[in-house]
């Protein structure tokens, strides 16, 4: 009886353990549409978002994920686990980039993309929910 309680005991830490880990500090949606978005099988989207905060030196990547995906697809949300900053930091140290790419699945060659970059501040980075871009 001890080892079926110790074992189930193990059973439900782990499960705590895998669902801290799954948790969010933040979520960005990245969002894409043009000319160029429509489901292809010769082709792939690879989307990256990346947070670089420059008020340290050196600037800092405290986040930075590159996700492969179908072209079925046309948004991805990036979930940031960790805590970043706190809302009392005015300044705009966060230089936030997202980028999609459709590329060839056999060569690698580009066929369209977009790019955002811009700065926030710890406030305007937690209230940004979603970015979107244009493929050409």
């Amino acid at each position: 009886m001890k080892k079926i309680l110790l074992t189930i005991f193990m059973l439900l830490a782990v499960a705590g353990i895998n669902n801290i880990k799954a948790q969010c500090w933040h979520e960005i949606t990245v969002e894409w549409s043009g000319d160029c978005v429509y489901p292809d099988d010769k082709t792939v989207y690879v989307v990256n978002l990346t947070i670089i905060n420059e008020c340290t030196t050196p600037s800092q990547t405290v986040y930075n994920l590159t996700q492969l995906l179908s072209t079925n697809n046309t948004s991805f949300s990036f979930c940031i686990p960790n805590q970043l900053c706190t809302i009392d930091q005015k300044e705009p140290c966060f230089k936030v980039s997202a980028t999609c790419r459709k590329l060839m699945n056999d060569t690698g060659e580009l066929v369209c993309r977009d790019q955002f970059t811009l700065n926030y501040n710890c406030e305007e980075l937690i209230d940004l929910d979603d970015i979107y871009l244009t493929l050409e």
